[in-house]
């Protein structure tokens, strides 16, 4: 990957970037990025005995308020694969599911994300009570999100030494530092959902499988959906997508190339003003590695994707100022991103099903 990370740093950069930009921002000719965005995007193959496979993606980041939806995390315990294995299958099966993972550690289990219509977390908890009464999971915990700073960070490739194939990044000096900048909480945003429609929602559901693809070829895969579109009113909706209905887009990088695979989830609480520094460090001082992180009041969530040998200093710089702090490893290979599901929304009544035949019912049928 080495010819190619000037252009991914470029890409990093400018997610949209024409073919032009690009080029000059990597400082490579027009045709060879023409070239190497077609191995990139998976068109092409890098090795010639491998098969083509797409080595960047760029993401919407949704504006879940806006859609009128609102985060439910929980943390399921099992004991077994069996067990391991049904708690797959909820994910699957569940209207709002966002992100899956099994996790070791502490605790052994599988990590949900639920992006939910709000007001619903109880029917969240509902379902894992069922599975606790069934035997399914030994435990749960919903982590808390309450009046939560919830920030992404993107793999950041300017800390990659591409002659010593390794990351270069101080944690010392970085725990050390300090930044009088917050960042606050996303603020309430206009709901949309009186204006929003189900092919909108297809819109969105392919912009989250990858947004920098052309428009006509998105068109293509929603016709075959059944949801047809011209040129010009997709551009029309997808511009009103982009705008009302994300806060930004991000670019997300195949980790394999640059070997961060070790995903770790930390769980702990702490002084809320160091936690708040903590979270605006990630956002203004130059940090490397992809992670989300979320604080609620004196609680700590935080997801972060790195190199195994940044492992140590992460967690010892973490277990100076962490009280009651869990760790446990994500299993990269054993987790799960899912689209929005467009038919969860009842276009009619301008609004998610929320009854308790389709976020339960139809989930513990299906077991």
């Amino acid at each position: 990957m080495k010819d190619y990370l000037s252009l991914l740093i470029a890409i990093q950069n400018n997610p949209f970037g024409t073919t032009d930009e690009l080029s000059s921002e990597s400082d490579i000719s027009k045709p060879t990025v023409i070239k190497r965005l077609r191995v990139l995007q998976g068109e092409k193959r890098l090795i010639p005995e491998e098969d083509p496979k797409k080595y960047f993606s760029v993401k919407p980041i949704l504006n879940y308020s806006a859609l009128g939806l609102e985060p439910v995390d929980i943390l399921a315990e099992t004991s077994d694969l069996q067990s391991t294995e049904i708690l797959e299958n909820v994910a699957y099966e569940h209207p709002y599911t966002a992100y899956r993972s099994r996790c070791f550690g502490n605790p052994n289990g599988v990590l949900f994300q639920f992006r939910t219509p709000a007001g619903t977390s109880n029917l969240i908890q509902e379902l894992f009570e069922i599975l606790w009464n069934r035997g399914t999971i030994s435990g749960y915990h919903i982590l808390p999100v309450k009046d939560s700073i919830l920030r992404y960070t993107s793999m950041q490739l300017t800390g990659w030494n591409e002659n010593d194939s390794r990351w270069e990044f101080d944690w010392k000096r970085w725990f050390k530092a300090s930044t009088r900048k917050r960042v606050e909480s996303h603020k309430t945003s206009t709901s949309v959902l009186e204006t929003l429609t189900k092919d909108d929602l297809h819109i969105l559901r392919e912009l989250m499988v990858d947004s920098r693809r052309k428009n006509l070829e998105i068109i293509e895969q929603l016709a075959q959906r059944g949801v047809d579109f011209t040129p010009q009113t997709y551009s029309r909706h997808q511009q009103m997508i982009k705008d009302q209905c994300t806060l930004g887009f991000r670019v997300a990088i195949d980790p394999e190339p640059f070997d961060v695979l070790t995903n770790l989830l930390v769980i702990g609480t702490a002084d809320s003003e160091y936690l708040q520094e903590l979270v605006a460090k990630t956002q203004f001082i130059p940090f490397p590695f992809e992670s989300t992180i979320r604080i609620s009041n004196n609680h700590l969530f935080w997801y972060i994707r790195l190199n195994q040998d940044h492992v140590s200093p992460l967690l010892n710089g973490l277990f100076e100022k962490i009280e009651n702090m869990r760790v446990c490893f994500l299993d990269y290979r054993n987790s799960f991103l899912y689209n929005i599901w467009p038919d969860a929304f009842d276009e009619e009544e301008k609004e998610w099903r929320v009854d308790r035949a389709f976020m339960i019912d139809r989930v513990t049928d299906s077991l």
